[in-house]
């Protein structure tokens, strides 16, 4: 056991403990953007498999410091239909995760990170109609993405932004949904064996750097420092979907 907690003492743990600070600010800030910052990169240090894991936990975990506040105001008439759908299609996504090829997987990943670069950097949402059916239709999407990739960001974003209520309101039906999304997740992962001894050592080391990030991401939304995060976010979004693409 010693010999495997040395293992992962390594150069690719000191660039995860950088980037968990990145993806835990971008998630207290935006209430969803963490794995978008990381999973392509830590995809590329650990495999897709072992790279949601860590980040599943770490976003649980993150989650509850923003959970709490956010279900004051949330407005669970649009999240509900969501969170039917996703508890019933993100275990379809973990499926995929564990059966398909990590290649495929970790370039699909990378596409999906450069289209939410895309969605947040342009500000696009839903045009659509919003009711249950549509609800249901955005949380199994969100839900079967963060299954499967870690990316239902994006989707969830861009259709609960579309409502006409204000910024904070706004970020905690995100944060509720997340926090519903990343749960469900790591249970799915929890029974499909991802979680080995060197996993759970990272997770350990992982987990409190991304929950200092995510106490400090909450603070910037409140803050002066508004768009200067946001630009930095997309710029590493595009960086990490082009690594995951390449490497």
């Amino acid at each position: 056991m010693t010999e495997t907690i040395l293992a992962t003492l390594d150069l690719n743990l000191a660039v995860a403990l950088l980037v968990a600070i990145a993806a835990g600010m971008a998630h207290g800030f935006t209430g969803f953007g963490g794995a978008l910052v990381a999973m392509p990169l830590y995809a590329v240090l650990f495999g897709p498999v072992e790279a949601l894991a860590i980040l599943v936990f770490a976003g649980v975990v993150g989650s509850a410091q923003l959970t709490v506040r956010a279900a004051r105001i949330v407005r669970w008439p649009h999240v509900i239909p969501m969170m039917v759908a996703a508890i019933i299609f993100t275990p379809l996504g973990v499926f995929s995760l564990v059966t398909v090829d990590p290649d495929l997987i970790r370039r699909a990943i990378g596409l999906l990170v450069l289209a939410g670069a895309l969605v947040i950097g342009f500000g696009w949402t839903y045009k659509g109609p919003r009711n249950t059916a549509s609800g249901a239709v955005a949380g199994a999407l969100a839900g079967y993405l963060t299954g499967s990739t870690g990316m239902g960001g994006p989707p969830l974003a861009a259709y609960m932004l579309a409502f006409p209520d204000p910024a904070d309101v706004q970020r905690a039906n995100i944060v509720v949904m997340t926090a519903l999304l990343i749960t469900v997740t790591l249970v799915g992962l929890i029974f499909a064996g991802s979680f080995h001894l060197e996993t759970i050592v990272r997770t350990v080391l992982l987990t409190p750097v991304y929950m200092f990030g995510a106490w400090w991401g909450g603070r910037l939304f409140h803050s002066r420092f508004q768009t200067l995060f946001r630009r930095a976010a997309i710029g590493l979004l595009v960086a990490g979907g082009i690594i995951a693409l390449i490497a």
